[in-house]
């Protein structure tokens, strides 16, 4: 079960992503809030949801920003892509002919 351990690894990690895009979004505009908090680490387990949430809930954030957690967002949500796609590809039974 070590993809699951990797899997679990990067949504901890785009946990911690989240936290920091509201710390960040608070820090700009003085408009953080706890449910978009709470949207963000529940997406975090979901590739690319959380790329759509912070598209959704930055629009007074600076490019630059957008464009970093963008693109931090969308190297995880691949690398989690692959792990799901590894770990159903490993449990479907295989048919010798």
């Amino acid at each position: 079960m070590p993809k699951v351990k990797y899997y679990l690894f990067l949504s901890v990690f785009a946990i911690v992503i989240s936290i920091g895009f509201t710390v960040t979004k608070f820090a700009y505009t003085n408009t953080g809030d706890i449910v978009t908090l709470l949207t963000g680490i529940g997406l975090s387990f979901i590739p690319f949801a959380s790329t759509i949430l912070f598209v959704f809930t930055s629009l007074n954030l600076p490019s630059e920003v957008l464009l970093f957690i963008g693109i931090l967002t969308g190297i995880i949500s691949g690398l989690q892509t692959y792990l799901i796609a590894e770990i159903i590809l490993n449990h479907i039974p295989t048919i010798n002919i």
